[in-house]
């Protein structure tokens, strides 16, 4: 276990030697970085997330519910005043089935469900109002599925039958809609609620149904479609789409010099629906043109016994034409008769900071020389014309900053914590990416080093063993044959001691070439051998 120990250490170490310092700062900020992402990772995983258990509760519903999760000892969270009661996900759907079984929540919206615990003997007035409620409980229901509504209350009058047609009373419904942060359902969307509610009751026509939002605010459009005067969808859409635009070229000229969110502009543009056809006939008195003309002669003989001679006569008709031109012209639908501009534009924060460097933020109104400019440049993005009989008002005044923060919502960027995550594991990345880049080029360019310096280490052994043999031979012809025996025995040994070496030296050069990366550890191993002894 020890020796393991100590080779792994050994390893590291030998690791860690062949970075450069910059590589060493590099490797040190990466296993920081790593270090704080999982620390973070299992901060946000310790405690699991919540999800909505039940919404909209009554308070004794709630109190139910959390007495039962206190004894099962499961934790809960309060959202929405106490209405919203939050559970670890992983529970959601469990609880959800164990409270369905007990009856909880008893305030929750029931629909067709009230015919299951039918009771005996009721009255029929009893009966039509379990109908009633059993329909609002399943429109709700339906209504709650559309997108950006969150909740719903629908409430029908069903009149009762008369005996007299003349006497009935036509059925009425009323929707409220509690709408998401900052959801404005479209037209299509209010149109398809009304038509949604006015098919689940008998009798029930979409003009007789009115639907408004939590704050009050009428979204549906209880027109007569026999009434001559209402306009059709399709240029109510259109009106509605010239008054967004109006507006948005507004509010783009108005953000850039106050800021965004600091002015409002509202557009009533009134379009003209009547479709003109004009036939102009323009005449020039002046200038006629000839288009026919007729000319005829007589010749009467005279008579030889009177003595008196022929007559002749000559008659000519032309017929003239003025010159005219005819225009049929057809002018198109839609144009703008006239607007009326509504713009309000919050006061100028001053932002003051006093010695000990706090700042406090007030708000002053703006001049009347920069309203005048607003003004001026309003009219020129929205058109305004004063022939048309346009109207224009501005007003300074400051905002209510309540109404922001009741909208405030997660922005689009989503959870700040998210993206603390993904960043510091893209920065992980990047560094390591960056580290293995320059560990194998600094390898790279180390082995070529440490081959080339063998490869020279090896030629010089071999110009040794070559200059050893050649001052053999010389010493052997200087001394004669005196020795000549020896010598020779001498001589044949070195020069097979010789090819021995060059043929371990072309090994050796060989080796290095095909395995570079071991003959690098292997020689950095000796050097750290010879520099411990």
């Amino acid at each position: 276990m020890g020796e393991s120990f100590n080779r792994i250490w050994f390893q590291v170490n030998q690791f860690f030697s062949r970075l450069n310092n910059t590589q060493r700062i590099i490797f040190a900020g990466i296993a920081v970085v790593f270090l704080a992402a999982t620390i973070l990772t299992l901060v946000l995983t310790s405690s699991p997330p919540f999800e909505p258990l039940f919404s909209d509760l009554s308070p004794k519903d709630a109190g139910e519910i959390i007495d039962r999760l206190r004894e099962q000892n499961i934790d809960y969270q309060l959202e929405n005043g106490g209405r919203t009661v939050m559970v670890p996900s992983g529970r959601v759907y469990d609880l959800r089935v164990e409270f369905a079984r007990d009856g909880l929540p008893e305030s929750g919206t029931v629909g067709y469900e009230l015919f299951d615990r039918q009771e005996l003997g009721i009255t029929e007035f009893q009966q039509q109002i379990t109908y009633k409620r059993a329909i609002e409980g399943e429109l709700v229901k339906t209504i709650r599925s559309i997108e950006g509504v969150e909740n719903a209350n629908v409430m029908i009058v069903i009149p009762k039958e008369r005996l007299f047609e003349k006497d009935q009373k036509v059925p009425t419904a009323s929707v409220q809609l509690q709408l998401r942060r900052k959801a404005r359902p479209t037209d299509m969307t209010i149109e398809a609620i009304g038509h949604l509610v006015a098919n689940s009751v008998e009798g029930l026509e979409p003009e007789n149904i009115t639907i408004t939002d939590t704050r009050g605010r009428i979204l549906s459009s209880n027109s007569n479609p026999d009434d001559n005067m209402a306009m059709s969808s399709d240029q109510l859409a259109f009106s509605r789409r010239v008054e967004h635009d109006l507006e948005q070229k507004a509010l783009a000229v108005l953000e850039k010099r106050v800021g965004a969110g600091n002015a409002t502009v509202q557009v009533n543009a009134s379009l003209n629906w009547s479709q003109v056809e004009k036939t102009i006939h323009d005449v020039d008195p002046d200038r006629t043109v000839t288009i026919s003309e007729e000319t005829s002669e007589q010749t009467q003989p005279g008579d030889p016994n009177a003595g008196s001679g022929g007559s002749s006569s000559s008659n000519t008709v032309t017929n003239y034409e003025t010159s005219k031109s005819i225009q049929r012209i057809v002018e198109g639908v839609g144009n703008i008769d006239r607007i009326s501009v509504a713009v309000m534009v919050n006061n100028k924060p001053d932002v003051k900071t006093d010695s000990d460097g706090n700042t406090e933020t007030s708000f002053l109104p703006r001049d009347a020389q920069e309203m005048q400019q607003l003004e001026q440049l309003v009219k020129m993005a929205v058109g305004f014309d004063n022939n048309r009989s346009d109207q224009f008002s501005i007003v300074n005044m400051q905002f209510d900053p309540s109404v922001e923060e009741d909208l405030e919502v997660m922005p689009w960027w989503g959870d700040p914590m998210d993206i603390i995550e993904k960043v510091v594991i893209g920065i992980a990345l990047l560094m390591g990416i960056f580290l293995v880049r320059s560990i194998l080029t600094s390898a790279k360019t180390r082995g070529d080093e440490i081959q080339s310096q063998i490869q020279q280490i090896l030629e010089e052994e071999k110009d040794k063993d070559v200059k050893a043999m050649k001052s053999a031979e010389h010493n052997h012809a200087l001394t004669g044959g005196e020795q000549e025996d020896d010598e020779v025995i001498m001589s044949d040994e070195f020069f097979k001691t010789a090819q021995k070496r060059n043929l371990q030296y072309e090994q050796v050069q060989h080796y290095v070439r095909q395995h570079p990366d071991v003959a690098t550890r292997l020689i950095k191993v000796w050097l750290m051998e010879d520099e411990e002894y």
